[in-house]
């Protein structure tokens, strides 16, 4: 197994979680209705988890359900306590939980780490509170490899963690992403040559998601913001 680490350790630092919470700045629901399968590890789908640090350091219940891979999505590594090499493969990729946080450069990464996981195993993904980053990196994943739209991705992450909401930042770039597999053959399409009318270039010669411009100046629209809010309302 082993540890894959872009992150750089951080000695004598507070447990971020348990201080946000004491802040009220994560918000969980008074009942999960997942509670009972694990608390804080919630099933997105066979062979997928999500949640927090706190399902992170539940190595038990992890490999009772079958978790071979562990994806951490968070701005540093954590105690050394919460990792066991030996039993799990991990991948942490630093990011912060900020609208400015770039956090689509790590899409093709984070899915291909999902996939491969699912291929053989199972995966969990988490980063602090399982709100916002951990989610947004399933929901691409779900976009680019299960052909699902933000919507249908979203809607499948919140019915199996209800306290997810990623930040207006983390809906912008998907968004975006979505657009960008709108101009995507399919497998069927590519294999026959065939492209989507808005493009003549095979795919390899379409834009990747990690080169994808900066969302920095895009985070705070006022259209961003709207449609996180629609879609955060919808049923």
């Amino acid at each position: 197994m082993g540890i894959e680490s872009s992150c750089f350790p951080r000695q004598n630092q507070q447990d971020p979680l348990q201080q946000f919470k004491s802040w009220g700045l994560i918000h969980f629901p008074d009942e999960d209705e997942n509670e009972e399968d694990g608390g804080d590890i919630d099933e997105v789908m066979p062979g997928l988890f999500l949640g927090g640090m706190e399902g992170a350091m539940q190595h038990d219940e992890l490999r009772r359900r079958g978790v071979t891979h562990v994806l951490n999505v968070a701005s540093y590594n954590l105690s050394p306590s919460a990792y066991d090499p030996e039993a799990f493969r991990y991948l942490i990729i630093c990011a912060e939980d900020l609208p400015t946080e770039n956090l689509r450069t790590h899409f093709d990464k984070t899915t291909s780490f999902i996939a491969s996981a699912m291929s053989t195993g199972a995966v969990y993904v988490h980063c602090y509170a399982g709100v916002s980053r951990a989610p947004s990196v399933v929901m691409a994943f779900l976009m680019m490899d299960m052909g699902m739209s933000f919507k249908e991705a979203y809607n499948m992450c919140k019915r199996a963690r209800p306290q997810v909401f990623p930040n207006n930042g983390f809906v912008n770039q998907l968004m975006q992403l979505e657009e960008t597999l709108k101009h995507k053959p399919t497998q069927v399409e590519a294999a026959a040559g065939r492209f989507p009318s808005s493009s003549s270039a095979p795919a390899s010669h379409l834009v990747p998601t990690s080169s994808l411009h900066p969302v920095r100046s895009l985070c705070s629209s006022a259209r961003v913001t709207d449609a996180a809010e629609r879609l955060r309302a919808s049923p």
